[in-house]
């Protein structure tokens, strides 16, 4: 455990994130947000002590505590969630291939009932 908080967060991430900021930039920049509102709340690429990368959320929570500053950071981890958003975004696109499918097939079928009417 006191490996853990003696640690940056930078040392538990990438070098770089997924949008090609350097991490300990970028993690610099939510500290700030978090002591000038009070809080931050982002999506986080986090590193385990394997080396494995895996997306993360990550609320920092800015307090004074005896005149101290405080910032609590609650790393969640959401692999799961993300293989479900990829799931579903490769669904809606075969859903859309195959609603394009059926309008095609579906004016077909509508000139061939045209023609066979006019018959």
């Amino acid at each position: 455990m006191g490996r853990f908080i003696s640690k940056h967060p930078c040392d538990l991430a990438p070098p770089k994130q997924p949008d090609g900021k350097d991490s300990l930039a970028a993690f610099n920049e939510h500290i700030a947000t978090a002591f000038e509102k009070g809080f931050d709340y982002f999506e986080w690429m986090h590193k385990c002590a394997d080396g494995t990368i895996f997306p993360a959320t990550v609320l920092l929570n800015y307090m004074k505590l005896k005149d101290r500053d405080i910032l609590q950071a609650v790393v969640r981890d959401i692999t799961e969630q993300k293989k479900a958003e990829k799931e579903i975004k490769e669904k809606n696109m075969d859903l859309k291939v195959a609603h394009k499918r059926l309008s095609s097939l579906n004016k077909d079928l509508e000139q061939k009932v045209k023609e066979r009417t006019t018959e």
